[in-house]
Parts: C-alpha cells; structure tokens; sequence
C-alpha cells in the first residue's frame, strides 16, 4: 500500500520533524548584533546539522520506500535551512564545487520482504538523492558533481520478524535513531503459515529467561509482532523511539489487553502521541479501504520527559497525561476477554451455527417455492435473524429438522436431499471437527434455541446511531451467530443496556469493522460493571425499558434502522430512551457517573470499577493451630 506524503508526516513530524523544526527556528531566531554572537549562532546551527547527519532511521516494513524517501527529503529541507541562515553572515560557509549537505542517504535504513519492492526502495533512495542534489544546487547557487553515486546496501531483502535490525543499522550505543513504518495489514484469522511462523517468532510465549509474556497471539494482528520486535530491540538502548501505521483493531476489543499489557508491564512501553482512528487514503491504483491509527512510543525505562499528545480526525490535539492503550488520557487500564459475566447477570450467548453450505437457509420467496413442493416441510421452518435481518425487520428463513422423526423426514424426498447435501458438504471439510459434523446432519453445529421469549443484541450496528437497537424474539424464531442471545434477561436489564451509560462503555471498549461497532459477550457484555440498586430504581428502570418497547410498538410499519436513524428517530422514542437514561444514571452516581460527562469520562470510570471488581480477591488468613484456643 502505497503510503502518501501526507500521512508519512502524520507519522514523522510528531516523532521528531516538529522538534527539529522548534530547535532550528529557536537558532534562527538569535540575534547576530555582534561579532560574538555570531559566532555562537554559526555554532548551533553546525551543531544542529551534526545532529540531522548523525540520525539513524529504520523502516523494518518498507516496500517501496516511502517512508525513507519523504523522511530524506524532510531533513534535506531542514538542513538546507539552516545553511541559507549560515550565508545570511558566513558566505564562505560552503565550497562552491562540494556538497556542503551533511544529510546523506546512508542515514536510512530498510527491511523488505518482497525482493522487487526492496529492489525499487534502493532506487527510490538513489533518485531521491539525486533530486536533493540539483535542488541544492538550485537553492545554494553552487556546482555539484552528483556522480558517482553513493553505494546503497542499506536496504535488505529479509523477513523483519526474523532478522537482527542492530545488523542491519550498525548503530551506535547513543546514535539518535528512529523506526518507522507501516507494518502488513493482516488480521488474526487470515495470516498464513509464514506470517503465522514469523509472529510466533517476534512474540515467544516464553522469553529467554522463563518470563511468561505473549500468551494470547492467536488473537493478535500481524501488525502486533513489530510492536512487540520493536519493543524487545530498543530494550536496554538508548535514543530510539518508534511510530507505526497500524489498523485501529489493536486498541479495540480483544486486541487490546493482550498486546498493550505486556508491552506496558514488562517492557515499560509509554505512548507519546497517538493519531485515533482515521479513514486510510493512499495513492494506489485499488486503494486500502482500512481505518488506522498511529502510534509514537519509546520505554520509559530511559526515562525520557516528552510531552504526551492525541491527534483527532477532527484537528484538535489534545494534550495528556499518559496515553494508554485504548488511546484515551488515562491510566492504563485493560479489560480482558472474560467467560462470565463480572457481576450476577444472565450470561449472554451466541445465535446457531449451521455449518451447512447454505442448503438450510433461505430467502421469503425460496421458502414458499419449497413448501409449495413439500407442504409437509412447512412445520420446519423458522424467520432466520442476524444482525443485518434484525435491524431491518427482514429475515431470512431456516429449515431444521433436529426434532424430525424417521418417519417424518423419510416422507419429505426434499428435505432429505437438504440433509444429504449438508452430510457431503461437511464430509469434504479440510476441518476434522467439521468432518465429524457429517455424522449428524440434521443438526446445527451450535444451536441455540431458548424455549421462551428472549432478548437479542446484534453483533454489528452502525456507529452513526445513539443506541444499538436490541430487543425482543420468540421461541419459534431463530438467529444466527450475528446475533448475541440472553435468555434469563429482564425488563431492567434490557434498559440498563439500552442506555446511554452502557454506550459510553461500548464504543471505548469494543471491535470495530472498519467503524461498526462489533458487540461481544466477552468484552463488552461480561465486563461491564452493574452497581447495586433498590427495588425503587429497578422498578423505573423497568417501567422505562417497556415505554422504549411501546414507542416503537406504535410504528410498526417501520423497522428498527429507520427507527434508530438520527434523523428518522420518532420523538417519542427519543424522549423514552432520555428518560431511560436518567433512571440509569441514578444507579450509576454511587460510581461518580453523571450524564454531563463526555463518553471517555464515562467509560474510564467503568474501566476502573470494572478492573477492581475483575481483581483477585484476597485470600482469607486461616487461623493456625497454635492461634486456635479450646475452652
């Protein structure tokens, strides 16, 4: 993915182009009255280019190499500034044949895997050289020979996960140096063996020592293993600090505990500045549709004082205190995958999975066709909702016939072609789990089917409205694992998570698809901290909850996307949801929550009552034997 200039600087200029660019405008700015004071200024600026043409940079990703190339340039730019400030009262501050830049090209180092794409960095490196050249010569009015070229072995053909990068800088102990990139876009599920291979590598479970560190990389993106390389090079080395390109996946979700926990506890790993999600634009020719962030981090261990800044699309910068991993100015704080609820809540479970090559589902028009040519198969279906279905009020259509007898299914030659279809299907899996499926073909492989009335919450909803539309299904309907079941719920639990309190929480702590809010029982739901509340503010609560259903009730010609669209949302169930909500917040003001606080304020104090209940609890000192006495 072809990276732009502009968002190289979003990367580069908060790691460094901006101090630079502070350091030579405070030069600059000093006064040349008398001899004296120019010489101390004609000092600092040579002392500043010394330190441009002593720095060391390294993209451990970098295809075709841009990120050296517009770094190259951005320094080439500075120095020439600080030369054209040296003429203002030196004019024999260059030779007129001789290039007096001392930013070079063998300052910028590169690790690539495909052999083209390291093939054309070394070249990209070579003509960005000679670009600056006549540019020098344009600016400095001098004559400069540009041949013979530099030699260029600073870019390597190699696996990054796999090789030593000292081998490749040959830095210094103290040489200021930077590692920047943006790393593979590849997620958990769909790496293959060799990444899969290389990750294990870059995130052992065990280090050297015994220390138990990644534990948890089959949830992790093939982006976390340069974060985690990152971390373990600059280790115990001084002046290097790093920025990565990255999907916004790994301050989500299931991502988030798992990669930033160990970096921040083991390896001190402190985030200086962090751009917050953003639409990823670059110039190639099938663009990459994919939201990022970008992350600046170096170890504390260095104790380095740096100021701590979050980017947002929107141009504010926001100055913190500490950065942590969900890019929020706040403590670090993890919220870790959990199979049970924190607090005595009905547990939430996942829809059915059939496993059926498609042959049990079907649309309203396929079902009525099939009946019509097997009345008898009607009993066996039922409406069919994901999350897309739900929210739309238009499902899709099951057949099951898990409680088909013998004789029943051997009267419908339809639905036994269905079975047999599904039993060669799963037979011919390269999953032997699946195989074994093929056994029982009229089963779903997970089937989730509550006896009663239940409530739903949709896995994936559109990040544009208020609240995730849940609500209420049947025992006759059916769901797909789009769908997250709670059977034991009530009224007062449906409007504690119909509320804005609850919201707040979803949108810091849960995955994403792309923007859409990805629901999960295991983040969202089983972490979510519920406070202790009378029967008084279980009964409000629950007399809200069903005037949310009522409201809807009255538009039953609508379904729940238009009624949950912003700008379609009927008033009535705007003002139900509103005054839900301050009965939700009644419950949530033991934590110090209110609906005046912004969603980040909210969320972190959930974040830190839901760490505290998720602690071990301290275990009981048993009385010994000789402290026991006997009447």
């Amino acid at each position: 993915h072809y990276t732009t200039p502009s968002n190289i600087h979003r990367v580069i200029d908060p790691l460094f182009m901006d101090d630079l660019k502070d350091e030579l405008g405070r030069i600059i700015a000093l006064p040349i009255d008398t001899k004296g004071q120019k010489d101390v200024k004609y000092a600092r600026l040579e002392a500043f280019r010394d330190r441009l043409s002593s720095m060391r940079f390294l993209d451990p990703a970098c295809g075709s190499g841009n990120f050296l190339t517009e770094t190259y340039k951005s320094l080439h730019a500075l120095e020439l500034s600080a030369i054209e400030s040296e003429l203002e009262f030196r004019h024999n501050a260059i030779m007129e044949n001789q290039d007096p830049c001392k930013v070079r090209m063998g300052q910028f180092f590169g690790i690539e895997i495909d052999h083209f794409a390291a093939s054309v960095a070394r070249a990209s490196l070579w003509i960005a050289e000679c670009q600056l050249i006549q540019e020098t010569k344009k600016v400095l009015h001098c004559q400069i020979d540009p041949l013979p070229l530099e030699k260029n072995t600073n870019v390597i053909q190699a696996d990054a996960l796999l090789v030593d990068w000292d081998e490749v800088l040959k830095r210094k102990s103290t040489t200021e140096t930077y590692i920047i990139g943006n790393p593979p876009f590849q997620g958990a599920k769909k790496m293959n063996a060799q990444q899969r291979a290389s990750l294990n590598c870059a995130m052992p479970s065990k280090l050297p020592d015994g220390t138990k560190l990644w534990d948890k990389q089959g949830k992790l993106d093939f982006v976390c293993a340069w974060y985690a390389k990152a971390a373990e090079y600059m280790d115990g080395k001084k002046n290097i600090t790093a920025a990565f390109v990255s999907t916004n996946s790994i301050v989500q979700g299931d991502i988030e505990a798992p990669l930033w926990y160990p970096l921040m506890s083991h390896y001190k790993l402190q985030i200086f500045f962090a751009w917050r999600s953003f639409q990823w634009f670059n110039e190639a020719e099938k663009m990459a549709h994919v939201h990022c962030v970008i992350i600046g981090f170096y170890l504390s261990k260095r104790k380095r004082q740096v100021s701590h800044r979050l980017f947002l699309e929107n141009g504010t910068i926001v100055n913190a205190d500490n950065i942590n991993g969900y890019l929020l100015n706040a403590e670090n704080l993890f919220v870790w995958n959990r199979a049970k609820p924190l607090c005595t809540i009905p547990e939430m479970g996942i829809g059915n999975k059939p496993i059926d090559g498609g042959n049990y589902l079907f649309d309203e028009r396929e079902m009525h066709d099939f009946i019509q040519k097997e009345p008898a198969s009607k009993k066996y279906f039922h409406p069919y909702y994901g999350g897309e279905e739900f929210i739309s009020g238009t499902p899709r259509y099951c057949l099951w016939l898990g409680d088909a007898t013998p004789v029943e299914l051997a009267a419908m030659p339809f639905c036994m072609k269905r079975v047999e279809a599904v039993k060669a299907y799963r037979a011919k899996s390269d999953s032997k789990p699946t195989q074994e499926l093929a056994k029982t073909p009229r089963r779903f492989h997970v089937e989730n089917m509550p006896a009663n009335d239940y409530f739903v919450v949709p896995r994936t909803s559109s990040q544009s409205r208020d609240y995730i539309p849940m609500g209420k299904l049947t025992s006759n309907d059916f769901c797909s694992d789009g769908i997250q079941i709670i059977q034991e719920a009530t009224l007062f639990h449906f409007g504690v998570l119909q509320s804005s309190i609850h919201m707040a929480w979803l949108r810091i702590v849960c995955g994403r698809l792309e923007t859409r809010y990805r629901y999960s029982n295991g983040i969202v739901y089983n972490n979510f901290p519920w406070p202790d509340a009378t029967d008084e503010q279980k009964a409000a609560i629950e007399k809200n909850a069903q005037e949310i259903l009522d409201a809807r009730s009255k538009y039953s010609d609508s379904s729940l996307e238009q009624l949950y669209n912003p700008t379609l949302m009927p008033d009535d169930l705007v003002d139900a949801h509103e005054k839900n909500n301050r009965a939700v917040a009644a419950i949530y003001a033991q934590y110090g929550i209110n609906l005046n606080m912004s969603d980040e304020e909210i969320a972190i104090i959930l974040m830190r009552v839901s760490t505290r209940l998720a602690a071990p609890k301290p275990k009981k000192r048993q009385k010994s034997k000789r402290q026991t006495s006997t009447k």
